[in-house]
């Protein structure tokens, strides 16, 4: 800071600005800016504290006003969607402390496009990869926090009439996490599986089409 030149004053205020930043990442209540708040809720479940550096510049960039909120929200999605591709992928996340920092000087004039290319070289799965990779990935036993928030994701994409509280709900096998009992009704689930049913109920179980 001294090599920047701001006095002592300037320095409390700028640290003021980016403690308030890391506040509503790490408890997004505090944010008085609903969307905000969401995107943060979002960010937290990702549990990506190593994409703070990159977070806290977006936000300094939205509070200067070289990017929008519009913008803003965008680069926060795309960096969900770069982290649950990955992991739904079976990429490795070790070389996240160095990357989202780098990530930073690609950034120029447009944001979201300059991040999106960043993302994209350092290796953001396409559709076909994921959706690939996803059928199969046992999500709720290895990812459980992206698993909710990917079915709200979906939820709320076809834009309901209704609005339900999403976070009073609670994820749900449908096909049971145990049918290796006796009773009737782990017996029947058994017969409907066929006699490869222990394998079937192991591979599909945590899957998201269950």
């Amino acid at each position: 800071n001294l090599a920047r030149g701001l006095t002592p004053v300037a320095q409390v205020v700028e640290l003021q600005k980016f403690a308030k930043f890391e506040l509503w990442l790490r408890r997004p209540l505090t944010c008085d800016i609903a969307d905000f708040r969401e995107a943060f809720s979002q960010i937290l479940a990702l549990d990506i504290t190593t994409a703070h550096p990159l977070l806290l510049h977006l936000l300094h960039r939205h509070e200067q006003g070289t990017l929008d909120k519009a913008g803003l929200l965008g680069c926060f999605t795309d960096l969900a969607s770069f982290v649950i591709r990955r992991s739904v992928c079976g990429e490795s996340t070790r070389g996240y402390g160095r990357l989202f920092p780098v990530a930073i000087r690609g950034i120029r004039q447009h944001a979201r496009e300059d991040l999106r290319e960043f993302l994209l070289r350092e290796g953001w799965p396409d559709d076909a990869a994921f959706v690939a990779h996803l059928v199969e990935f046992p999500i709720y036993k290895r990812e459980r926090n992206k698993c909710r928030l990917l079915l709200e994701t979906l939820e709320r994409e076809p834009g309901h009439k209704e609005e339900v509280n999403l976070k009073r709900l609670s994820v749900e096998h449908v096909l049971p996490q145990t049918i290796d009992s006796d009773d009737d009704d782990t017996k029947s689930w058994q017969r409907m599986l066929g006699p490869n049913w222990r394998i079937l109920h192991e591979k599909w179980l945590h899957t998201l089409g269950n």
